[in-house]
């Protein structure tokens, strides 16, 4: 009997043991976890540092560039249209030619009908 609750005694130790090395594991990933949270820099889109950030800005510079240059030609399109005189074109009427009906001629074949009884 004093075999057995030694035996049980450590197992109960061992475990103990166990135990506590796995919560000081879990202390150590939890302060780890903590420490970068609270190193880490903030990432947002809207950072100087951000790559996409400045190809989205470029991107737009495009789009303004393009969008003020047409703005541009629309406006010379627009002056020279002023300036040009307004023509009148005359519509010429086309009368179709008057075509002579022909008469067309049919034949007829007249096949004889015999009667069976």
């Amino acid at each position: 009997m004093l075999l057995a609750q030694n035996e049980i005694l450590n197992n109960l130790n061992d475990s103990e043991q166990k135990f506590q090395e796995l919560n000081q594991r879990l202390n150590m990933i939890k302060t780890e976890y903590q420490n970068l949270q609270l190193q880490a820099e903030p990432m947002s889109f809207f950072n100087f540092s951000n790559i996409y950030f400045w190809l989205v800005i470029c991107g737009l510079f495009l789009i303004l560039f393009a969008l003020w240059f047409l703005y541009l030609e629309l406006k010379i399109k627009r002056i020279d249209l002023a300036r040009e005189e307004v023509r009148v074109v005359k519509k010429k009427i086309i009368e179709p030619a008057v075509q002579k009906a022909e008469k067309k001629v049919h034949k007829v074949l007249k096949v004889p009908v015999k009667k069976v009884k």
